[in-house]
């Protein structure tokens, strides 16, 4: 069941494969990625396990036991250096076996626990909070190239996202890159010029308000190493839900 390069899976079959698990913060990147109806599938024995990757962002997650083939065909369809591949810690030895040469860190899942009316603090002073619908609008950011890609992507396949501009910059954004039936997977970054100003968390309050009215809380996922994004998770009212472990290449 292994794809060719640049094909994504029928979408029954990849809601099939979504209903094996429950939606719960754990599987919020595997069930949304799933259900996107995008993800790129390499899957030799399928009933026994599989692994999905996102065609537009440098990650993949490893679904029930793992096949080396799979992990094989996986890399041999391109291996970025920033590739990361999530497994659920119970299969994390085995995989780190077919790995060598690979890093193995630990992701730390928040459920949001937070408030759920509408936000009321206002935006700092002379900040702007949008939607983004134009990915052309990413020129008004010195944002890296990597990032300035993932973010084109994301606006041209319709991501949910809100941004924050300042003096005419788009400074900060939070965006949901998956989503499954009631939960959303947060991602949030600022320029670093604009960082500490509250950016961040107003984009968040933002896109949170937009998806509750959809039925939708956010999960909030940071290595076990950025005591940054575990601070932030938590003063906007996020709670431990437990661990994935990931791999990713040794730098040099």
């Amino acid at each position: 069941m292994t794809q060719p390069a640049g094909r994504a899976p029928v979408l029954d079959e990849a809601s099939r494969l979504a209903a094996r698990y429950p939606d719960e913060p754990r599987w919020v990147d595997l069930r949304g990625l799933l259900l996107s109806g995008r993800a790129l599938l390499f899957a030799h024995r399928p009933e026994v396990g599989f692994i999905a990757r996102s065609p537009d962002e440098p990650f993949a997650f490893v679904a029930g036991t793992p096949v080396s083939g799979d992990l094989a065909d996986l890399l041999a369809h391109g291996d970025p250096p920033e590739l990361e591949i999530l497994v659920p810690n119970e299969h994390a030895d085995a995989v780190g076996e077919m790995l060598p040469g690979w890093a193995r860190g630990s992701t730390v899942l928040h459920r949001y626990s937070g408030a759920t009316g509408a936000f009321a603090t206002a935006p700092p002073h002379g900040v702007t909070l949008t939607t983004l619908t134009d990915p052309t609008a990413l020129a008004a950011g010195t944002w890296s190239e990597a990032t300035a890609e993932e973010l084109a992507a994301a606006v041209s396949n319709g991501m949910a996202m809100s941004v924050a501009w300042v003096d005419g910059e788009l400074a900060a954004f939070c965006a949901a890159p998956v989503e499954t039936e009631s939960l959303w997977d947060v991602w949030v970054e600022t320029l670093p010029a604009h960082r500490r100003r509250g950016l961040a968390s107003a984009c968040f309050h933002r896109l949170r308000d937009d998806m509750i009215a959809r039925g939708k809380l956010p999960v909030w996922g940071a290595h076990g190493d950025n005591h940054g994004s575990i601070r932030m998770a938590k003063g906007l009212g996020f709670v431990p839900a437990g661990t994935l472990a990931y791999f990713r290449r040794e730098a040099g």
